[in-house]
């Protein structure tokens, strides 16, 4: 099984759990599916980076 392939399901979950946390903590944040993998860029309301991926 390769680590880090990126299905539309991870997408979806990953998504959702990303947005709650976002709502409460105000966090921007994009998804990028680079080939099989998943990047979450996101940066907080302090503007720090932060990066996901899997």
């Amino acid at each position: 099984m390769k680590t880090g392939f990126c299905t539309e399901m991870n997408l979806v979950l990953i998504w959702h759990q990303i947005k709650r946390l976002a709502e409460g903590e105000q966090i921007a944040f994009t998804m990028r599916k680079i080939s099989d993998h998943c990047w979450v860029e996101m940066k907080t309301k302090d503007n720090v980076d932060v990066q996901w991926h899997q």
